[in-house]
């Protein structure tokens, strides 16, 4: 093995990458300071809400299961009493 080689296999050339702030973003962290609040704090609570707005849009198997079985607890036998596991 090459020296070129082993270099790639074990991600010694790899490019460091620095991200740039845009000016856009700085006036807007500006803005945030300006008006006494962490931006770190509004950057998490930002995230956050981003968060719950896609839990929102993809339920998990949980609440499918428990709407699914709702939907269709009047057709089954005995209003789905055999089912209790599921509550």
């Amino acid at each position: 093995m090459t020296q070129v080689q082993r270099r790639a296999k074990y991600g010694a050339d790899m490019k460091l990458t620095v991200k740039t702030i845009t000016s856009a973003k700085v006036s807007a962290l500006g803005a945030i300071v300006s008006e006494g609040q962490d931006p770190i704090v509004e950057r998490h609570r930002e995230r956050d809400s981003l968060a719950q707005a896609k839990d929102a849009e993809n339920p998990t198997f949980e609440d499918m299961a428990h709407s699914i079985f709702e939907a269709r607890k009047a057709g089954l036998h005995d209003g789905g009493r055999r089912a209790r596991w599921l509550m």
